[in-house]
């Protein structure tokens, strides 16, 4: 966030520091400097040095009632950050986010902190008169991490995703041709990576791992990899005839010696 008349949070430029308080403490074997201030710990400064130096901030900063009037252009920024943080929170708790790895209730709650970290710089850049509307939105609650939108969506387009696998010709083939590779040819081709995600994908179905099924909402991206796997198995394989690719589930003596 760009701060046109703030050059750097400390303590020496902080609008709570009140240094018509002080008093020197010696600290160890350093003699420091300690102001008052309206939002330090005990009412108390961070420690300056004897020529009136700091460095520190409190994360309490606060710009003076001048540099605060001077900041009024950034409210509208401001609030079109909120604002954003906002929406971002209604349509994460409706439609759910696509984080791989965390649930929607962890982004939700990390989104409410975005809200509350805008309307704290607004507290420390502007003058009250001057908050954007935004500021004023009633703050969403904080909510379960583990809360997930769209669960029975999820369950069932996940568990279309595995039917999917299962009956995709490419994916056949790599079951049937893993155990002809080499370590190192398995390597290359990552064959047994894209097998681990259909039996993945499975496990989280049974175990009702919403976040890992989610992954899977959309098949293509896995089947495409299915196809280019199998292509790097015949490349590798070479000219040498292939094993037949079984149909899935109960075969007939059809099946078994080739007379379909």
């Amino acid at each position: 966030m760009a701060k046109k008349n703030v050059i750097n949070k400390c303590c020496e430029n902080c609008g709570c520091l009140d240094k018509s308080r002080s008093e020197k403490k010696t600290i160890g074997e350093r003699e420091s400097l300690f102001y008052g201030c309206s939002n330090g710990p005990g009412g108390c400064s961070l420690a300056f040095s004897l020529d009136g130096k700091c460095d520190g901030c409190c994360g309490r900063w606060e710009a003076t009632q001048e540099e605060k009037a001077k900041n009024k252009s950034m409210a509208k920024e401001l609030g079109g950050q909120i604002k954003e943080s906002f929406e971002r929170w209604r349509y994460i708790s409706i439609h759910g986010a696509s984080d791989p790895a965390w649930e929607d209730g962890c982004n939700m709650n990390l989104v409410r902190n975005h809200i509350l970290y805008g309307k704290r710089q607004c507290e420390a850049l502007l003058l009250l008169e001057d908050y954007p509307e935004e500021y004023f939105l009633e703050t969403p609650p904080e909510v379960n991490d583990k809360y997930m939108a769209r669960v029975e969506e999820i369950r069932e387009r996940s568990k279309k995703s595995l039917e999917a696998y299962k009956a995709d010709s490419d994916y056949r083939f790599i079951l049937q041709a893993v155990n002809r590779l080499t370590k190192q040819q398995n390597e290359q081709t990552h064959a047994s990576a894209f097998l681990r995600y259909v039996s993945g994908l499975e496990d989280s179905i049974q175990n009702d791992k919403l976040v890992e099924m989610r992954r899977h909402e959309n098949p293509d991206r896995y089947l495409d990899g299915f196809r280019e796997c199998r292509k790097r198995i015949e490349e590798i394989l070479g000219k040498s005839e292939p094993e037949p690719v079984l149909p899935m589930g109960q075969l007939s003596l059809f099946d078994l010696y080739g007379l379909t």
